[in-house]
């Protein structure tokens, strides 16, 4: 590829430096970052899904993530996916905390005091402890 000389000012040459990224040596390598020439601009974002939410009391659960509860002995788990708490025993979804319990059971509870979620160090929590 041709070269071309261009001029500017100390300050303007400064801040082209000022720039510089490691492993880059030149200024054209600097501002051919700067500029995307000659290469595809990658922009990567990590973003986590969340599988299930809910707005009224600020609670989001990650795509993935599993609540359980044990009622008469019996352990029971969900799973929170693509907006709603999936039953791992049944594959059932459901779009609320109340309705999954219900399934469970079929009585009205407070459900956010019967379901548990597990955190990052291996301790339970009450799900009502992530409402905001």
């Amino acid at each position: 590829m041709a070269k071309r000389t261009i001029e500017v000012d100390t300050d303007v040459y400064a801040a082209i430096w000022a720039d510089r990224k490691p492993g880059e040596d030149t200024e054209d390598q600097i501002l051919a970052r700067k500029y995307a020439v000659g290469r595809p601009v990658l922009t990567f974002v990590k973003t986590e899904r969340i599988g299930w939410a809910d707005p009224r009391h600020g609670v989001q659960l990650k795509e993935g993530q599993q609540i359980f509860r044990i009622y008469k002995g019996k352990e029971y788990r969900a799973t929170a996916t693509d907006g709603g708490l999936v039953r791992t025993d049944n594959g059932v979804k459901y779009n609320s905390l109340n309705q999954l319990s219900r399934s469970v059971h079929g009585n009205v509870e407070n459900a956010w005091n019967n379901w548990y979620v597990a955190l990052k160090d291996g301790q339970r929590q009450l799900i009502t402890g992530l409402r905001k």
